[in-house]
């Protein structure tokens, strides 16, 4: 009964093989405010392996700060942060898998002017049509947050990516008003928590292998 059983066990982890993993680039990066370069300049760091997957963290040396057009009534205006990195990635990840994608960033606004929306996106680009992308927007100042999934679509050992992420606030205010973005150390995250209800292909040859057994097991009494 033992070898028999140990046969059912190793057929549920051969079965389905774990998925392969990967790594995100951390070459060639760059952060841009409105089109020049960040002041202060921006960071990145390869991030420990969660699902397969080591992913990737960028953020801003120092808080961005924009004032308006300088005439009395200034129509609504577009201040943002982007972050970019370009590399190839090492390693394979399968299509279909989710890629948790988290943000972090702070607007703080000083003068009788409003900000109308702020919106984040992210997305992770192979040159060509596939790609994946997120959006999400909001009309909150302040400390701001939040988690979304972004889905792979099958990278390849050595091929060529754009990772990307960018904050942007559409605002309005009389001339002597300032808008200050902060992205921190905590920042914009790829790959950092793992996908819920999604079980790992080797926890499901796992399972089926267990259930097998205490299916032969049961008929056998």
């Amino acid at each position: 009964m033992k070898p028999f059983c140990m046969l059912l066990w190793l057929f549920g982890l051969l079965a389905v093989p774990e998925a392969e993993g990967g790594a995100f680039p951390i070459s060639t990066f760059n952060c841009r405010q409105n089109g020049s370069a960040c002041a202060g300049g921006g960071s990145i760091e390869q991030l420990p392996e969660v699902n397969g997957l080591s992913g990737i963290k960028m953020w801003v040396n120092q808080p961005q700060t924009y004032v308006t057009c300088g005439f009395e009534d200034c129509l609504e205006e577009l201040s943002l942060v982007e972050l970019n990195v370009i590399g190839q990635f090492a390693g394979t990840y399968e299509v279909g898998q989710l890629i948790p994608f988290s943000w972090d960033f702070t607007i703080d606004y000083s003068g009788p002017g409003q900000v109308n929306r702020w919106e984040i996106s992210a997305g992770i680009y192979n040159g060509i049509a596939a790609y994946t992308a997120i959006n999400e927007s909001g009309t909150n100042i302040g400390h701001i947050t939040g988690t979304a999934n972004l889905t792979s679509f099958g990278f390849t050992d050595g091929m060529g990516l754009l990772i990307t992420s960018q904050v942007r606030v559409y605002w309005q205010g009389p001339a002597g008003d300032s808008l200050t973005i902060t992205v921190p150390g905590n920042s914009m995250d790829f790959g950092v928590a793992p996908a819920a209800g999604v079980p790992e292909p080797g926890t499901a040859g796992l399972l089926l292998g267990g259930l097998l057994v205490a299916g032969w097991m049961r008929r056998g009494r």
